[in-house]
């Protein structure tokens, strides 16, 4: 009789203690996250538009591209500048120009600030001013760079960029002299107001200038010059034009003529 209590007593403690082992690790045991957890939002985080990943990130500042154009009579360029993660603070980055292939006062002007993004920005823009010439060229760059983001902030990719300036002027070609007749080689002087002298282009040209000497002796001595100017396919003067105001004299005289490309050179007698 003793025996068996003896062993009843035994039997409960040995429950007692298993119970108390189950209890321990179920206390203990790892928690395993379900997929509602994990689209839970974290508790104590601001809403924000970006990521809730990104949102406690470093602000990261950038261009929106590495490679930008405007036509040389664009006026100014626009420069985009982004800022990705947390936005809601303040930042600055400092934006600065630099001459490629075009040149600061003649293609373009230098531009050197500070840009500011107010809390909730996500992105700022710069205005690069173009200079419109009226000079053929290639197309030409403009070199942009970020640098010395604010305290927190950091610079991203792109960093640089470059800003090509598309040029509009068509290519120069230089006129040329086809022909050049005057309607008379030999006359009075009193037909100088008469007698026409015309000179062809091709392609036209902006100028045609002229040189008129008289024949003294064994030497050419000069008489009158001047240049007319436009952009013409053709040009009509009469001799006495080519006088001024000079006297129209009996003699031989020798014309010059030249166009941008090429001369010509007449002769003609005064009786």
């Amino acid at each position: 009789m003793k025996r068996s209590r003896t062993l009843l007593v035994l039997a409960v403690v040995l429950a007692a203690a298993a119970a108390q082992l189950v209890g321990t690790e179920r206390a203990y045991a790892p928690l395993t996250p379900t997929f509602t957890d994990a689209l839970a939002k974290p508790t104590g985080v601001r809403s924000d538009p970006v990521a809730w990943g990104d949102y406690n990130s470093a602000p990261v500042i950038a261009f929106s591209a590495s490679d930008y154009s405007i036509g040389e009579d664009g006026r100014q360029a626009t420069i985009t500048i982004t800022r990705n993660g947390q936005t809601a603070v303040p930042n600055s980055v400092e934006f600065a120009t630099a001459s490629g292939t075009a040149t600061e006062g003649s293609d373009y002007r230098a531009v050197s600030q500070t840009v500011s993004f107010v809390g909730g920005e996500a992105q700022e823009t710069v205005a690069v001013p173009i200079i419109d010439d009226a000079k053929h060229e290639a197309n030409e760059t403009v070199l942009l760079k970020l640098s010395s983001p604010s305290a927190g902030a950091v610079l991203g990719s792109p960093r640089t960029a470059t800003l090509t300036i598309v040029d509009n002027d068509p290519l120069s070609i230089a006129g040329k002299i086809v022909s050049c007749k005057l309607s008379k080689k030999i006359f009075r002087r009193s037909l100088a107001a008469k007698v026409r002298l015309t000179c062809s282009f091709n392609p036209r040209s902006k100028l045609l200038d002229f040189a008129l000497s008289i024949k003294r002796r064994a030497r050419w001595s000069a008489v009158s010059s001047g240049r007319k100017t436009g952009l013409f396919a053709s040009y009509t003067l009469t001799a006495k034009q080519l006088f001024g105001r000079r006297p129209v004299r009996r003699g031989s005289y020798r014309l010059r003529l030249s166009a941008e490309a090429n001369s010509r050179t007449l002769g003609f007698r005064v009786t």
